[in-house]
């Protein structure tokens, strides 16, 4: 959680902040955040006896099921996102074998596909639309022959300005 006031009222109301849920007290609640969690982390918590309460963004969710959807349909999914990032830790953990982080236009150059008419981008929820487009545009160009059938993905915040949305395509794979 990054917004401080709330995790100061938090902790003043008994919350403490972990990194491993081997650091919750079999027994207790935890919460996870709104970037998400692994399913590997569920299990962890389910293996430890904690009551689980998930306020994963239902963005996020979202996301984590196109994942999911894409990885059983055997597409290589590049997940546009920063590395180390909570939500990006969370989505990988969803199709490690089919994920392929990708921070940044920097990294399109290293990106190598099994089939490229079966590849989608995803994105970290929290990222602009103009640094996911930046990404996006690199991608297209290594990837001109690529498919443009529509994907149900929305990886981008709603608060970017209208003028901005315009030229932003959320609903797309190729």
């Amino acid at each position: 959680m990054h917004n401080k006031y709330v995790v100061q009222t938090l902790e003043r109301k008994g919350a403490i902040f972990v990194e491993q849920t081997e650091e919750v007290p079999p027994g207790n609640i935890v919460m996870f955040s709104a970037h998400g969690v692994a399913p590997v982390v569920h299990e962890e918590a389910e293996r430890g006896r904690l009551a689980t309460i998930d306020a994963t963004c239902p963005l996020v969710t979202k996301v984590h099921k196109e994942a999911v959807r894409f990885a059983n349909d055997d597409y290589d999914i590049l997940l546009i996102g920063h590395e180390g990032h909570e939500e990006v830790i969370g989505t990988s953990g969803e199709a490690p074998d089919h994920i392929q982080l990708v921070d940044g236009p920097g990294d399109v150059a290293k990106v190598e596909v099994r089939d490229p008419s079966k590849v989608v981008w995803l994105s970290q929820t929290t990222l602009s639309v103009d640094e996911t487009m930046e990404t996006v545009d690199a991608l297209k160009e290594k990837f001109p022959s690529s498919s443009r059938r529509p994907a149900t993905t929305s990886a981008t915040p709603r608060r970017t300005a209208s003028s901005r949305s315009s030229r932003w395509a959320p609903r797309r794979n190729w």
